[in-house]
């Protein structure tokens, strides 16, 4: 997890909704590193998973490089 997924994780109060939050990271994290759109090679510390405002999921690179 990065940094700021760690701080969000340790929010997160009930040990069945952390445990289905690290899940959904890690399989989110996963495809990521098997598409085509930049994210070979990159380790999932390296990689962010935040929400817009309204709730729709974007990513980061550790660099704070945005993808869609």
């Amino acid at each position: 997890l990065s940094p700021a997924e760690m701080r969000q994780y340790c929010e997160l109060k009930f040990p069945k909704r952390r445990e289905e939050w690290l899940h959904g990271r890690w399989a989110a994290k996963s495809l990521l590193r098997r598409s085509p759109v930049g994210f070979a090679g990159v380790s999932q510390q390296q990689i962010s998973i935040a929400r817009e405002t309204e709730g729709a999921p974007y990513f980061l690179l550790e660099d704070n490089r945005r993808k869609q």
